[in-house]
């Protein structure tokens, strides 16, 4: 929806909106191509529509796909260009939670996988007890603590 707003946004609107959000905040990288172009329209003060948007992915050479039925389903979605700034906040949700997805997944890899001293700084609590952890296990097993 946040798409399909900003293609019927006009450019000054969907530049404020889009200074709130950043192209790597969309959930796929096709999303984040067309967005990347419709920021790079409004800036030049160019009205994103999507004949104007698929036809600056497909100059850029980012025209996949992907990419043309998200530009498709956003021109149909029937987003309104009101709601723009609601529609950010709900992009911006989503990419708060799948980066703490990600370094979720990456703390339990590194929990299985990492060494004693590499995962000492990741337990948190600041009283110190992360500190006589390294020290007490590091003198059991002779390694060297950060």
């Amino acid at each position: 929806m946040f798409l399909g707003s900003l293609l019927w946004s006009e450019p000054v609107d969907a530049a404020a909106v889009l200074d709130l959000v950043n192209d790597d905040d969309m959930a796929t990288p096709s999303l984040s191509a067309l967005v990347g172009a419709v920021r790079r329209l409004v800036s030049a003060g160019t009205p994103a529509g999507p004949q104007l948007v698929l036809d600056a992915v497909r100059r850029e050479g980012t025209l996949k796909h992907f990419a043309a039925k998200a530009l498709a389903d956003a021109a149909t979605s029937g987003a309104q260009p009101m709601a723009a700034r609601e529609y950010a906040a709900a992009v911006l949700s989503e990419s708060l939670r799948r980066r703490i997805e990600s370094a979720g997944r990456a703390l339990v890899s590194a929990a299985t996988d990492a060494a004693e001293v590499e995962l000492a700084p990741l337990v948190g609590g600041g009283g110190g007890g992360e500190s006589s952890w390294v020290t007490t296990t590091c003198s059991m097993t002779r390694c060297s603590a950060p």
